[in-house]
């Protein structure tokens, strides 16, 4: 599997890659060049962010990378601010040296005298507007860098970085997208082939290959992202063109899970975009149902009642059609056993729903997947928080409808 970042210039910032611990070879390669300008091999362990910054301007600090292990986890009441010296502007280390001061001159703890290509660790901060200056060292006067003041509010997690090498650009200051606590995942639900490699697709955001050989019953991890609009592409393996495109808008502050949803024959492909909430409640559990099962080429063929095994309604889960999403049922701990039925008729069993265990604080969504043609009915159980029961899990259902 590879992943490229593509078209990227100076100042830019991808977005984050979701990948699996392990060792990767990066290259860096001048657009129209074959031969890597920046190269070598990256050490990622589990359960970590990082930037890889390409730092260097070749005459005075040679190109290379930086890599930073980035903490992402919002404090509630402080913000957290890091600062990375990237401006090469010497081409010696102890002439890249500068102090960091608040605009009286006042020395920022622990940022005196620091070098190219260091960088600090988080500070907590309170909200507030901060206006900071990068001189000389040990001569507040002797201003490098004034950059534009920096607001930060609690939650807030933000990287400056020191750029520019008074070359070819002047010495200023960029701040990394904010994340905005936006996370996305995607799911492949589309039953559109019979093979499971052969539903094999790659997902494209905004020009950029995230997830590669993602096969129906698929959910990936969350992607942190930032808000605001992006180009989405579910591009079939082997294939130049997209299957299913389209914008997705991400609002800051939302976790979102975009399905890749129908079958061609009977449902076209499209996505289908759930508002995930993922706060827990204490003393229930939180089940969300969703319906992604094309198995008729009508929206009335496609009607269901949800329903506890004793034949009784799920509240609100009556005559559901085929992309419905219920909201987030809060229930007691315990094992749900649930069957789908004919709408208003409890004894024309479409399928059974294996039993569901649930525990207080579990959020657990529910997909009703495939078409019954290509690939069998069943549920996808998707959860957080369930992870004892090995989530995601694919139940295939155990009987069809039949006639009573």
């Amino acid at each position: 599997m590879s992943t490229q970042v593509l078209d990227l210039t100076y100042t830019e910032f991808s977005n984050y890659l979701p990948l699996e611990a392990g060792s990767y070879f990066v290259e860096v390669i001048p657009s129209g060049a074959s031969e890597a300008a920046i190269s070598g091999t990256l050490e990622l362990v589990a359960n970590q962010d990082y930037t890889v910054a390409a730092i260097g301007n070749v005459v005075n600090q040679p190109l290379e990378f930086l890599v930073l292990e980035d903490d992402n986890t919002p404090l509630t009441d402080t913000a957290k601010l890091r600062i990375v010296h990237t401006a090469p502007f010497s081409n010696t280390l102890d002439g890249t040296r500068v102090d960091v001061r608040f605009q009286d001159g006042t020395q920022v703890p622990g940022l005196s005298n620091i070098p190219y290509k260091a960088f600090s660790p988080y500070l907590e901060l309170p909200a507030g507007t901060y206006d900071l200056k990068v001189t000389a060292p040990s001569q507040p006067d002797v201003v490098i860098i004034d950059p534009a003041p920096v607001t930060l509010v609690a939650g807030d997690v933000t990287t400056v970085f020191a750029i520019g090498d008074g070359i070819n650009f002047a010495p200023t200051v960029l701040l990394e997208p904010a994340l905005n606590n936006v996370r996305l995942k995607v799911a492949h639900l589309a039953p559109f082939a019979s093979e499971i490699i052969s539903t094999s697709v790659t997902i494209r955001v905004n020009g950029t290959d995230v997830l590669t050989d993602v096969v129906f019953q698929d959910i990936s991890d969350y992607l942190p992202l930032a808000a605001g609009d992006y180009f989405v592409e579910v591009i079939p393996t082997g294939a130049s063109e997209a299957a299913i495109s389209g914008t997705v808008t991400l609002e800051a502050g939302q976790d979102y899970t975009a399905a890749a949803i129908g079958n061609v024959i009977n449902q076209p492909l499209e996505f289908l975009l759930l508002e995930d909430d993922n706060t827990p409640v204490t003393d229930t559990a939180k089940l969300r149902i969703v319906h992604t099962a094309p198995f008729s080429n009508t929206l009335d063929g496609t009607r269901v009642d949800v329903r506890f095994d004793d034949g009784g309604l799920v509240p609100g889960l009556g005559n559901v059609p085929y992309k419905a999403i219920s909201p987030y049922l809060e229930l007691p701990a315990g094992i749900y056993n649930l069957k789908v039925t004919a709408p208003g008729d409890a004894d024309t069993l479409y399928f059974d729903v294996p039993p569901v265990r649930l525990e207080n604080g579990d959020i657990v969504t529910v997909f009703a997947i495939g078409d019954g043609e290509n690939q069998d009915l069943g549920v996808l159980i998707d959860s957080a928080t369930a992870i004892e029961l090995g989530f995601p899990l694919y139940l295939p259902i155990i009987r069809q409808a039949t006639e009573q």
